[in-house]
């Protein structure tokens, strides 16, 4: 399972075309709970759509924390990372941890992409070949939100096999996660992360007893090229690691 630091540190301003990206930092809001970060320039209006769907969904994790503390020992924990920011994509991955009494708590992972030219989520369907977003559905994350999960064969298929080189490599993990990804119900959450260079997937909403068994796969810069994603796409994460210093 992915793990996150849940204290980020802020982040500088970077000049990149066509405009410069400057973010805020993440705010603590409660202990072990941090805010996602906001756009800060450019000022547009795509940036202020963003950032108004950013409010949002701080406000859901907000009433999941006043939930929460209706009574007896509980916590809420929310860790979240930039894994991408401009110049035409802003990227979050947040991991969740809640207790509210139970036997455990629950954890959950939500991947944002958002496209700063539309000022709304990644439409995958312009960036990538048909073969690999042929089937879309909407999935609930688990506070709330509604994110676009794919199921299309092609992806799936490159995404098994990932996994099962994955599991090559740990046979006890792959001997208890085998069952997890042979499910014909399995949907796969994307996300760009520049760090890591290129286009992450992940199974979404597995249940608890399994999130050890979460194991997140990327699509590389030279894959999306090879698989005929558009050129905006791996451009721009190419980009970001040059301004970034994020190249591996």
């Amino acid at each position: 399972m992915r793990r996150l630091g849940l204290a980020l540190a802020a982040l500088a301003l970077i000049a990149a075309a066509p405009a410069t990206v400057r973010l805020s930092a993440t705010a603590l809001m409660a202990k072990d709970f941090w805010a996602t970060p906001r756009i800060l320039a450019p000022s547009t209006p795509q940036t202020a759509k963003i950032n108004a769907a950013l409010d949002r969904a701080d406000g859901r994790a907000r009433k999941l924390l006043t939930e929460c503390k209706s009574g007896g020992e509980n916590f809420l924990e929310r860790g979240v990372s930039v894994d991408a920011y401009g110049p035409r994509f802003l990227s979050l991955f947040i991991a969740n941890s809640i207790y509210c009494g139970g036997a455990h708590p629950e954890t959950w992972q939500i991947a944002l992409t958002y496209d700063l030219t539309t000022g709304r989520p990644i439409d995958w369907a312009q960036y990538l070949p048909a073969d690999l977003v042929s089937v879309t559905a909407l999935e609930d994350q688990g506070d709330g939100s509604k994110i676009g999960v794919l199921k299309s064969p092609a992806l799936l298929a490159w995404y098994r096999a990932a996994v099962a080189r994955e599991g090559l490599q740990d046979n006890a993990w792959w001997a208890e996660c085998k069952d997890v990804y042979d499910t014909e119900d399995l949907a796969l959450v994307l996300w760009i992360d520049a760090k890591q260079g290129g286009v992450m997937a992940q199974a979404s909403s597995l249940p608890h007893a399994v999130q050890a068994c979460v194991s997140p796969q990327m699509l590389s810069i030279a894959e999306l090229r090879k698989r005929g994603a558009k050129p905006a796409l791996a451009d721009a994460i190419a980009a970001m690691q040059r301004a970034r210093g994020w190249r591996h």
